[in-house]
């Protein structure tokens, strides 16, 4: 069947052939899962609130500076 649809002077037999290709390949299942993703998001994030944390310090410090300090 992929031969009879398959020419190269009909896009439209182009467009069903690829299209029917993209249904076969598409299955339902559950996401991929890694070994080491885990350990690595955990890390990351706790990298990110980390800096979070130094921002917002770096922020409260500027503003008493500055004066600008609310309390």
């Amino acid at each position: 069947m992929k031969d009879e649809l398959r020419t190269n002077s009909d896009p439209t037999a182009w467009r069903i052939w690829s299209t029917s290709q993209l249904w076969q390949l598409r299955q339902p299942a559950l996401p991929s899962e890694f070994s080491g993703e885990q350990g690595m998001l955990t890390t990351m994030y706790a990298q990110v609130r980390e800096e979070e944390q130094l921002i917002q310090e770096s922020e409260k410090r500027k503003q008493v500076d500055d004066g600008t300090a609310i309390v």
